[in-house]
Formats: C-alpha cells, sequence, structure tokens
C-alpha cells in the first residue's frame, strides 16, 4: 500500500517551507527519475531492487512535493527491519532533485535540497524508521556541512570526505573530448586502436556473463581488493534492459583469449563506469584506454549527456586514480555520511 504523509511545517533560521512525502510505484519512480540531472547509479530502481535482493533488504520510492503540489526530488529507499521495533533506512546518494543537480552548491538548491532530507526524516520518524543513514548526493563544503549539522544532522565514520569521482560533459564532440585527454592518455589509446582489436558486446547470454563474473573474481584476489560483490553484478544485469543496452559488458578477444573486459551501466542521461580488468597481454596492448575510450563514445551514441567515471580514491587506488585523471574530466567529492534520527 502506498503511503502519504500530510504537509510537513520545516522551520530553520534561513527558511520557512513545506514538503510533503509521497511513496510511489518504481514505473512511477522510474518517470521521474528521467527528469533528473547528471543522474548517480545508486538512485536508479534497477540498482536499488538488485541491492535490496542481494543484501536482503526492503526497498521503497518515493516522490517529494512542495507546497504548490510540485514534485521537486525524488529518493530510493533501503529499509532493514530490526526484530519488531521498527526499521533502519538508508540513502545512498540522494535524493535527486527534479530537473535540478544537487551538486550545484547555490544557495537555493542547498536550501531546498537539505529540506527534502528533513521531509524524508520526519516521514521515517512517522513509519518506524528507527535512523536514517544517508550520504546526500551535495558536495563538500563548509556551507554544506555547517547546514546539515545546524539541522541535527548527525556526521557519521572516521574522516571529513564521502565519495569521489569525476565526468566527462558528453555533450561536447567526440573530437573535443578525445582533444581534452591528457598527453600520455591520449597517445597510449592511439597505439592501441593502430592494432585494430575487435572489441564485442554482450548480447544477453548469461554464460558470459557467469565468465565475466569468475574472472572478476580471480582478478580481486590477485588485486587483493574487495570490489563489487558477484550476486550484485549478476542482478544488475539481470535487472538492466538488455534490449535498451543499459548494461554494456565490451570485452577485447585475441588469439580467441579474452584480454580486457569492462562494463558500463546507462542511467536516466549518465553512463557510469562500473568495473573494469585486463590481462598482462592486455595491458600491455592498452586495452584498458581502448576499452574505456570506446564505452565512452557509445555512451554519446546512446544519446547520455555525462560519463561518470565511478569512483576515484587517490589513497587505497592511487594507480587508477592517475588512470582516470587522464581522461579530463570535472572532479567532485561529496560530503560524507550523516545519520538521522
Amino acid at each position: 500500500m502506498l503511503l502519504e504523509i500530510k504537509y510537513l511545517r520545516l522551520k530553520t533560521k534561513n527558511y520557512n517551507t513545506s514538503f510533503r512525502v509521497v511513496e510511489v510505484s518504481n514505473v512511477e519512480y522510474n518517470e521521474l527519475y528521467l527528469r533528473c540531472s547528471n543522474t548517480n547509479l545508486l538512485q536508479c530502481s534497477s540498482y536499488i531492487i538488485a541491492k535490496g535482493k542481494v543484501d536482503k533488504l526492503e526497498y521503497k520510492f518515493f516522490k517529494i512535493l512542495n507546497l504548490e503540489n510540485v514534485v521537486v526530488a525524488i529518493c530510493g529507499v533501503l529499509l532493514k527491519k530490526v526484530f519488531i521495533l521498527g526499521y533502519m533506512a538508508r540513502i545512498n546518494r540522494g535524493p535527486l532533485l527534479i530537473e535540478q543537480n544537487s551538486m550545484n552548491s547555490t544557495v537555493a538548491i542547498r536550501k531546498s535540497y537539505l529540506t527534502c532530507i528533513k521531509a524524508l526524516r520526519d516521514f521515517g520518524r512517522r513509519n518506524r524508521w528507527l535512523g536514517t543513514l544517508i550520504a546526500p548526493n551535495i558536495l563538500i563544503s563548509n556551507e554544506n556541512v555547517d547546514f546539515s549539522l545546524r539541522n541535527g544532522f548527525v556526521k557519521w565514520g572516521k574522516g571529513n570526505f564521502g565519495y569521489c569521482s569525476a565526468t566527462l560533459d558528453l555533450q561536447v564532440s567526440e573530437e573535443s573530448l578525445f582533444n581534452n585527454l591528457q598527453g600520455k592518455w591520449r597517445n597510449l589509446l592511439r597505439k592501441s586502436l593502430k592494432l585494430n582489436l575487435t572489441i564485442s558486446t554482450w548480447t544477453g547470454d548469461f554464460d558470459e556473463i557467469s565468465d565475466l563474473i569468475a574472472e572478476y573474481d580471480s582478478f580481486k584476489r590477485e588485486k587483493s581488493f574487495v570490489g563489487v560483490s558477484s550476486d550484485l553484478i549478476y542482478e544488475l544485469a539481470n535487472n538492466f534492459s538488455v534490449s535498451r543496452g543499459d548494461f554494456k559488458y565490451f570485452f577485447v578477444q585475441h588469439n580467441e583469449e579474452i584480454i580486457g573486459r569492462l562494463v558500463t551501466i546507462i542511467h536516466g542521461d549518465t553512463c557510469t563506469y562500473f568495473i573494469g580488468m585486463s590481462s598482462e597481454i592486455g595491458r600491455i596492448f592498452n586495452v584498458n584506454y581502448l576499452m574505456l575510450w570506446h564505452s565512452i563514445v557509445k555512451a554519446k551514441e546512446n544519446g547520455c549527456r555525462y560519463f561518470d567515471l565511478g569512483g576515484i580514491n587517490y589513497i587505497l587506488a592511487p594507480s587508477i586514480g592517475k588512470f582516470k585523471d587522464g581522461l579530463s574530466g570535472v572532479n567532485y567529492n561529496l560530503t560524507g555520511e550523516y545519520l538521522l534520527f
């Protein structure tokens, strides 16, 4: 049954506004998601459903309306049941503003966004959410952190920084994207292009996904990192529509051996780099440059406006961070996690 909560009157020292939170179907959520700008993967319904299934969590989708009954934001929430007491809620990189980018740190957007979060918090209080762990989709800044803390958001976890990544604007020409590559990156790409290697695309055979997962598990053990769970990769491949090309699995073969693999996922107006790996021969042939460039070009051809490089961590994975820097994207750093009661 869909839930609705009456208007909430939210007051702070700086503003006074009223928002309303309404649970919606997956179908309506998807329609609203397409109206969001520079979307992220973690708020895509297919990802939320896959994550819920793998981690055995419930999930719900919401829209947030202002006093004029206009939808201003959407949010997908994962819920973990705590015995008979209620639920702990998890919001990953949400909510998303309709037709606005929450990472544009204007005063008006910041106030609207944080009011959406307060509306979700108050909605949770009335629906047995014992607490909400949220990683908002806003940039780290003194203003954002100060505003959050003044409104009762409790900083969660160690350190001051949240998720980091970079985006490419695909609305420019392919030539501009190529020319914006750093010199070394562009030269290694050219070398790989001259080899005339064939890049194949997954057509829906799940035996190929099982092979991808087996190789990825081996790659994680070899490089000693946790990475994405095998179950989540499988569920995402299953949930995202193959016919629309949302789950893109590219691979390069040489002498009948796969020497490079890469997965991107299209969600709304954005395509996100998800996982990638290459063999020793693949690294000699620079297929990591070739595949990532190919995936960017294909995302642009599919009508995506942005390409997200899928996370950058200069401390835990400095070589990967340096590799992604070569694309000359626009870096962003989110504010981190907060606990709401």
